[in-house]
Order: structure tokens, then sequence, then C-alpha cells
């Protein structure tokens, strides 16, 4: 099917998820025509320019908002793919939430955070291989240091004081197979009937559907900056 000229591969949704999807995907419409019209700021006054740019930051967490709502998860961040002094390939934050602890963007302590394409992150294992990994965590009772007893606590857990159960991580590859960036998910919401519940091939496949289009947004934005 088609929403504002961006193709999205029909599966079936309830009522509900069939909303959220579209919404996701008029933001990222919304977001590119946003773009396109920025292609011309060249003419336009310098403070000009950085509004658009600001929106466009703005226009992220809108997007990772909706994916939360989408996957029924507590928090999310987007990383997008940039280059480091050295000309590496590294992976910087460029939106989060998390609604439990009321963050609604990057916090200062995290935003010099750089992620290489390697397997020492989670995140860089996700750019690095390009693929979906699912991961779920132990508790984290007193006197351990982490979800296992040989890993150490994640260094975003400890700079928000937050606990990850459960995530989703995800390349933002664009139609031609560039990495753009990477989405994670954490902490899928239980349901009536769990305690506590992990993502789903369900989750995997409509984080995938909508991670396309916004891919697309993603690697528009960073032709601006």
């Amino acid at each position: 099917m088609c929403f504002n000229g961006l193709f999205v591969k029909w599966t079936v949704w309830s009522g509900t998820g069939f909303r959220v999807v579209r919404s996701v995907v008029d933001k990222v419409s919304n977001l590119l025509t946003l773009q396109n019209s920025s292609m011309f700021n060249c003419v336009l006054p310098r403070e000009n320019q950085t509004m658009s740019l600001e929106s466009l930051s703005s226009d992220l967490q809108s997007i990772l908002n909706s994916f939360l709502d989408l996957i029924e998860c507590d928090g999310g961040s987007i990383y997008t793919l940039e280059k480091n002094l050295q000309g590496e390939s590294v992976l910087v934050f460029k939106a989060m939430i998390t609604r439990s602890l009321g963050i609604q963007r990057v916090p200062d302590s995290l935003k010099s955070a750089v992620f290489r394409l390697d397997e020492v992150s989670l995140v860089g294992r996700t750019g690095l291989h390009r693929r979906v990994f699912k991961e779920s965590y132990a508790p984290i009772l007193p006197g351990r240091a982490g979800p296992t007893a040989s890993e150490p606590r994640n260094p975003t857990d400890q700079t928000i004081n937050y606990e990850t159960k459960n995530i989703l991580s995800a390349p933002l590859l664009t139609p031609r197979g560039d990495l753009v960036g990477v989405i994670q998910l954490v902490n899928k919401l239980p349901t009536d009937l769990e305690s506590e519940s992990g993502f789903t091939e369900k989750d995997e496949r409509l984080c995938g559907i909508v991670s396309a289009q916004a891919s697309l947004a993603i690697e528009n934005s960073t032709l601006l900056i």
C-alpha cells in the first residue's frame, strides 16, 4: 500500500496497529517533504537553516515516539552513522526516549558518546552485521554488577540509572542497502496475560516495515548537516 507516496509492505494488523503504522509513515513523509524543501537552504538566512535542522531533530523524536506506540515498549534510541575526526564510521545518539524516566531527548551526558561498528557494543554489532538482534537480560540483583556475572551493566543504563530487561536492535538501511543508522527499542511492555514479556517476531516485522521509511528521512537529514 502507499501512504503519501511512501510504499509500505502490506500485512495484517488490528485497527489500532494500522492507525499507528499510518501515523509513523505520515510523520516520515512530512519530514521528507521538509527536507526536500530544505535542499534550497543555500538561499536561506543562516538562522532559518538552524531552525530547519532543529525541526529535523524534533521530527526524529516524534518518529521514535510513534515507534514506541507501535511496538509497545518503554523506551528507545535512534543512532545515525557519521564520520569521526579520524574518518572512521561511528554511530552517535540522535534521538532518545525513556517514558518511565520522563526522558524525551538525548541527555547532555550522552551526546558525545560514539559507538564503532564492532562487536564491543550491541549498537555497533547491529551496524556491523546489518541485522536485527533481540536480547533479554536477567534482573540485576544486589551484589551483581550486571545482567550476568561476567557482563558489566551497559554504560547507557548506568548514565540514566535504568535497567534494560530486553532490547530490539535493528539497522536502518536505505532501499540501496546503505546503513544510515540503528534503532534500539527497550523493555517491551507486558501484556495483560504476562508479568514480563520480550520482543516478538511480529515486533521485528513491524519495526522493519517502518524502519525502511525512517531510513530515508535520516539519510536525507544527514545531507543537510
